[in-house]
């Protein structure tokens, strides 16, 4: 799974019951965190380590990636600056623990883990949209960043978009 952050929130909450489910039927879950909790934020990384469920991050020494790479390249304006080094870190997370499914949890993790993800041939890529669509939370450039990146998503037949509501 990729996420921002193991942060409580509702998208992370939906994640721990999924991995409490995949884990019962024998399956093996793995979190990436694009971005992590700041220092004092309340986070479920306690509960994610109690399950035995490895959790990494890009940190200072993983490679730079180009950001042409990562299939990002046309967005680029609208990423952090460390987006090459955030992509390049989830492609190694891929290939050590070469999952079948990746599952992204918000927009931000579903553009990146999305195209990392078809970058690496990733058999089913499962894109947690959530209950609004990107133009209730963004301003109009990066609402269209979000339209064109889903778009362009959507043309691999790997992907799946997943909602919790009609709007999304």
């Amino acid at each position: 799974m990729v996420t921002g952050a193991i942060a409580r929130g509702g998208a992370e909450r939906q994640m721990i019951a999924l991995t409490d489910g995949l884990l019962n039927n024998g399956f093996q879950v793995e979190v990436f965190e694009l971005q992590g909790i700041v220092p004092g934020q309340a986070s479920f990384a306690d509960e994610l380590i109690a399950r035995g469920v490895k959790s990494r991050r890009a940190n200072d020494d993983d490679e730079f990636a180009a950001i042409d790479d990562c299939g990002l390249g046309p967005f680029a304006s609208l990423l952090p600056t460390n987006i090459a080094r955030i992509c390049a870190a989830f492609a190694q997370a891929i290939s050590e623990f070469q999952p079948r499914v990746v599952h992204g949890w918000s927009d931000f993790s579903n553009v990146v883990g999305g195209f990392v993800a078809t970058k690496m041939g990733v058999e089913r890529i499962v894109l947690a949209q959530r209950a609004f669509p990107p133009p209730f939370w963004y301003d109009a450039p990066h609402a269209e960043f979000y339209r064109e990146a889903y778009l362009s998503l959507c043309a691999n037949p790997a992907v799946v978009l997943l909602n919790n509501s009609a709007a999304s």
